[in-house]
């Protein structure tokens, strides 16, 4: 998808910012998709995991002097899921788990 992605930018618009956008965006889809499949693998359906991602995010750890993340510091920010598909995958594939644990 990316490298979709990159060649329409470049081969349509020569504005050097182009590709980037496309790059980022062509990252959302393949970490939304990513975790549909996940989503699916164990609950045999699609139903239900677009209401999920559209749900808020449990918000990012902070991390200590050393950059590891301190575990129970993270808070929701406001934010939904689907805003944070390339920043914080690790996080949402953790709360997709407990997700898909209950």
């Amino acid at each position: 998808m990316r490298a979709l992605y990159h060649r329409l930018a470049m081969s349509s618009i020569r504005y050097p910012e182009i590709p980037a956008y496309f790059d980022f965006e062509a990252q959302k889809v393949t970490n939304e998709l990513d975790l549909w499949e996940r989503w699916v693998e164990v609950r045999e359906t699609e139903d239900g995991f677009q209401e999920w991602l559209s749900g808020d995010f449990g918000g990012q750890p902070q991390e200590d002097e050393n950059g590891n993340p301190i575990p129970g510091s993270a808070k929701p920010d406001g934010r939904k899921r689907r805003e944070v598909l390339v920043w914080n995958k690790a996080e949402l594939e953790a709360e997709l788990e407990v997700e898909l644990a209950t």
